[in-house]
């Protein structure tokens, strides 16, 4: 059987980060997979740990996000 997720949500992201060091799932095997835009082109990334796919443009654009709010009145 073979899962594809694909989610925009951090919270969802790092959840199953955390589950995936469990003993109970380390013999699951994961691949990771991470899409961003650079002049026109897209481009994949992919690697067996989250820490392989750089950059998360998710996280970077919630962490923009934050910083617009921040200043915010």
């Amino acid at each position: 059987v073979q899962i594809v997720l694909a989610t925009h949500s951090l919270f969802l992201l790092r959840e199953l980060e955390i589950l995936s060091q469990e003993q109970r799932y380390a013999s699951v095997p994961r691949r990771y997979i991470t899409f961003s835009l650079k002049g026109g082109t897209v481009t994949a990334v992919q690697g067996d740990r989250i820490e392989e796919v750089e950059p998360i443009v998710s996280l970077e654009e919630s962490l923009e996000q934050s910083d617009r709010y921040l200043e915010m009145e």
